[in-house]
């Protein structure tokens, strides 16, 4: 990491949930989910707790309702996935995914499907019913649509055939990108009844494949050496590719703006904005989930739980401004989901900020640019051309 970075923070780590366990014995995270005010956390020895969080006098706190026993016992929570229009909770346990209720914590009716290898939600479903979860899993070589309502599951009947077993699967607008058991990435449209699948980039064999959604029809996978890879749904790159500082196990994209990777014993941090930058936030103890909940982005270390508070994008810009990077405080400003109002204060500030900076190093025709798109008020110039004559006569 740069040592002009070190300053820059994004996330602020706070400690929720100081032991995680059932029955007295720390339970290994594997997965967590939100719902409302409610948390769900899967463990690897298949059990579901759950959390209430309520806010008492400003403080953020997580109380411990209760612990199920999922329909494999014993078997680790691979997946997990609330939808809240139909109160149920898509869970993949001990290789068969089930669709449960979020008050009861009980399968849904007798629906469950067996032998599926990996499961992915469509994060921007383009047809079907509002109110259904659209995904696609993987059995064998192949993948297969289907939805979950307040009915159950349900499966279309028409399966995609692969060159290999899919191990992770990550889906957006019909689009599947899968990484399959012979080390390699593949992407396919399952919305064209032709489309054949594109083969990406190849992974280590040995290491867990990621492959998660960053934006419209592109995805982020670790590829070669961990490295990470953006890809589109023509197989193409839009954007340099992310070097880990070291190898990560998990990846996650938080608010369209960074992108975060987990190692060891540490979080790093990559901007979107800034690719050269990288911030790196260490625990103490070995990691074992990252994941982006309802907009809020958890970690889990071998007994604890933590939430990663994001430096407000006011805060970040001050930063940006005092090391006079403008352009790239403009560019965090633009990627931010600031109410207008907010955003056109923000931006004049940048602009501002800009303008004298320019005017100081005698950068006139920036100046000028600046001047007219923050609405500077000359007379603030000219009180300051005012005041450095009034310094001027003085010191003669």
């Amino acid at each position: 990491m740069e040592e002009d970075n070190a300053s820059m923070s994004i996330y602020k780590p706070e400690l929720v949930i100081d032991r995680i366990e059932v029955s007295g014995s720390t339970s290994r995270v594997t997965c967590i989910e939100c719902c409302g005010s409610r948390l769900f956390i899967g463990t690897a020895e298949g059990f579901l707790i759950e959390y209430f969080i309520t806010d008492e006098e400003g403080n953020v706190l997580f109380r411990k309702i209760r612990h199920a026993d999922l329909h494999n016992k014993n078997q680790s929570v691979q997946y997990m996935r609330a939808a809240s229009a139909i109160d149920s909770l898509l869970i993949l346990s001990g290789n068969q995914l089930g669709l449960f209720g979020i008050h009861s914590l009980e399968l849904k009716g007798t629906s469950s499907i067996k032998n599926v290898y990996a499961i992915g939600v469509d994060e921007n479903p383009i047809s079907g019913d509002p109110f259904a979860v659209q995904f696609c899993l993987s059995r064998k070589a192949s993948i297969q649509l289907g939805e979950a309502t307040e009915k159950g599951l349900t499966l279309a009947g028409r399966e995609l055939s692969l060159d290999s077993v899919p191990l992770a699967l990550s889906m957006e607008s019909g689009l599947v990108c899968a990484a399959l058991a012979n080390g390699y990435y593949t992407i396919i449209n399952t919305g064209i009844t032709s489309s054949k699948p594109i083969t990406l980039c190849s992974f280590d064999t040995r290491d867990k494949p990621q492959a998660i959604h960053v934006g419209k029809e592109e995805f982020l996978v670790l590829g070669p050496g961990g490295l990470g890879v953006f890809v589109t749904k023509d197989g193409s790159s839009q954007r340099p590719p992310i070097s880990w500082p070291q190898k990560v196990s998990q990846i996650a994209v938080h608010n369209h703006m960074n992108i975060l990777g987990m190692g060891q014993d540490v979080i790093y941090v990559h901007s979107l904005v800034d690719y050269e930058r990288c911030e790196k936030i260490p625990f103490q103890g070995l990691l074992k989930c990252l994941c982006v909940c309802e907009g809020n982005l958890y970690v889990s270390s071998s007994k604890s739980l933590f939430k990663l508070n994001p430096i407000s994008i006011e805060e970040q810009v001050d930063t940006l401004l005092l090391a006079e990077e403008y352009g790239k405080a403009l560019t965090l400003l633009q990627l931010s989901h600031l109410k207008f109002k907010e955003h056109q204060i923000l931006e004049s500030k940048i602009h501002r900020r800009a303008a004298f900076a320019h005017l100081a190093n005698l950068d006139f025709d920036f100046a000028l640019e600046s001047i007219r798109t923050s609405d500077l008020d000359l007379r603030e110039i000219v009180s300051l051309c005012k005041y450095k004559k009034k310094e001027s006569d003085m010191n003669k």
